[in-house]
């Protein structure tokens, strides 16, 4: 059981830059559920925003239906009296994967307020992306992307939100 009133998820192998908590945080005293733009890093350390808001309508009408899915747990958060109220973790019927039916359930009801930050805030360095890669080299590769994350301009300017909707089309 979770004592804080804001639930902020981190995967393993991704990281969150220094304003992840203080963007998202605020967003959650008016909203359920708050997500920053996802920002997937490529093997080469390419950087690739998504163009969507899971605050929108149709993207929510997506993600919950199980057809599309370009939010990451990594990039949100939700009030503690959310989870219970508006979704839990459960499996997915179309995909299967419990973090999809998490978002899922935040995304069908139309009770749940969600609020988006068009900022990066977090980055997402999927693992399924480098299956060939010892966890020595991943280690590495996440430690050199962590001792970045201080030059948010920089980062941002490398980013490409076109490749990355392609991707996922």
């Amino acid at each position: 059981t979770s004592r804080s009133e804001r639930i902020f998820y981190i995967d393993d192998d991704d990281l969150w830059l220094p304003q992840h908590v203080e963007r998202l945080g605020p967003l959650l005293d008016h909203a359920d559920v708050a997500d920053s733009r996802s920002c997937s890093v490529d093997r080469h350390g390419g950087l690739h925003l998504s163009p969507c808001r899971g605050s929108s309508p149709r993207i929510r009408a997506l993600l919950g239906s199980g057809r599309f899915k370009v939010l990451y747990d990594t990039h949100m958060g939700h009030r503690k009296d959310a989870y219970g109220k508006f979704s839990t973790w459960f499996a997915h019927p179309e995909t299967g994967f419990a973090v999809w039916g998490l978002m899922a359930g935040f995304a069908n009801n139309p009770d749940c307020r969600w609020a988006s930050c068009d900022e990066v805030t977090a980055l997402s360095i999927h693992g399924a992306a480098r299956p060939d890669m010892s966890h020595h080299d991943r280690e590495c590769e996440i430690v050199k992307l962590a001792d970045r994350l201080g030059q948010i301009d920089e980062v941002l300017s490398r980013s490409n939100s076109v490749f990355h909707l392609f991707r996922l089309l």
